[in-house]
């Protein structure tokens, strides 16, 4: 299984990353990505800088060095409602809204993370449900099979983060191998990201596939394996202006 797309990057415009976007960009072009998303954190985050970042993105060629560039944010989660911390009208025009579980003001635990978990999926703006699987708890599994459900009646499509692999908080994978087993049950579309804080980690993979092929998850679920696949897939929700920039 190839993935071509990288769809949660983040750049040194968020504090606690490391490379500019040519860096992401260059090493994404280098390990044969055909697109990433550019997706630093919105506003309640401590290392969120200004809005400007996210008002600019129209300066932004659409393909660059060859690889194109899909605009985005990494939104947290500001209360059970599963409301994000940017604006609706600057969400609406995002080629990618991931919503994620982070610490501060409001942090989801085990007694109320599926159910922000289950009105994002009713969230209009989101498009990737962002690392469920990096908790130091366990959702049940009656709770990952209602999410996986959800998500896939509506629209949403639920990430397998590499970064949650081969980090000392073990938990972290086996939600993930949980997480995924279902989604293989209900046949929800997933992507594979890297959650690169640093180039050089921008298209590294390598555990998050290890883990499908060793399920026997079906390729037609993972979304992000080609441009084309992943374009015929989030056109049937919103209109990406692929000529911007030109």
């Amino acid at each position: 299984m190839e993935i071509k797309l990288d769809l949660h990057t983040h750049t040194s415009f968020s504090p606690h990353a490391y490379s500019t976007l040519w860096e992401n960009i260059s090493f994404a072009k280098e390990r044969g990505m055909e697109a990433i998303a550019m997706t630093n954190h919105g506003m309640s985050t401590e290392d969120f800088s200004c809005d400007w970042h996210f008002g600019n993105f129209n300066h932004l060629p659409r393909v660059i060095n060859d690889v194109v560039v899909f605009t985005g944010v990494e939104c947290s989660y500001i209360d059970e409602n599963a409301s994000l911390d940017l604006q609706d009208w600057r969400l609406e025009k995002m080629d990618i809204v991931i919503a994620s579980r982070h610490g501060g003001s409001f942090a989801p635990d085990e007694t109320n993370f599926a159910k922000v978990l289950l009105n994002g999926c009713k969230n209009k703006y989101i498009d990737i449900l962002g690392h469920i699987a990096r908790t130091s708890f366990s959702l049940t599994d009656e709770e990952y099979d209602l999410i996986a459900k959800t998500a896939k009646e509506n629209g949403k499509l639920v990430e397998l983060n590499e970064n949650c692999f081969g980090k000392k908080v073990p938990v972290f994978a086996e939600n993930s191998r949980k997480l995924m087993l279902a989604c293989k049950k209900h046949g929800t579309p997933i992507v594979v990201n890297s959650d690169a804080h640093f180039c050089t980690h921008v298209g590294s993979f390598e555990k998050a596939v290890a883990l499908l092929e060793e399920i026997g998850f079906d390729e037609e679920l993972v979304m992000n394996t080609s441009l084309d696949k992943f374009m015929g897939y989030i056109s049937k929700k919103k209109n990406i202006d692929m000529l911007r920039g030109e």
